[in-house]
Order: C-alpha cells, then structure tokens, then sequence
C-alpha cells in the first residue's frame, strides 16, 4: 500500500509479482519439507532423531530455499537498477 501524503515509494518486497514468486518457492519448500518428513517415515526413522541421510537431504532442502530467494532478489536488484548508457 502506497503512502499517502508523501514522495515515499512502498517497500520492495510488496510488489506483486515479488509476492507470487515468495509464495511459489514457500510453497515449494514446504512440499519439499512434506516430502522429506514422508520419506523419513517411510524409512522408520524417529521423527526428532533423523539419521545423517534425512540431514544432509534437510540441508540440501534449505540451500536450494535460501538459494532461489536469493536469486530472486538480485534479479530484481538488477532490474531495478538504471543502465546509464
């Protein structure tokens, strides 16, 4: 939502299009979680005891997360930022 009354432009990360690509890689992720956990059932591994397998596939699950925000953001620091020819 746009201030009113004065020159301020609305935070970056409420714009649309950055909202629906938020919500995609959450809603990703938390399929990916889904997943994860049901394959680690699947494998008769405790819940709060995962063995080093179930954690290294969290890991990976969280770099690919953390990655594709990332790329998200600098790709839209780049477009935001005027080439002066």
């Amino acid at each position: 939502m746009p201030c009113r009354g004065c020159r301020c432009s609305p935070p970056r990360w409420s714009r649309p299009v950055r909202l629906v690509r938020l919500v995609r890689i959450a809603a990703a992720a938390w399929a990916g979680l889904v997943v994860l956990l049901t394959w680690q059932a699947l494998r008769a591994q405790p819940l709060l005891a995962p063995d080093a397998t179930t954690l290294t596939a969290l890991a990976l699950l969280v770099a690919a997360t953390v990655a594709a925000v990332a790329a998200l953001l600098a790709a839209d620091r780049r477009a935001a930022v005027p080439v002066h020819a």
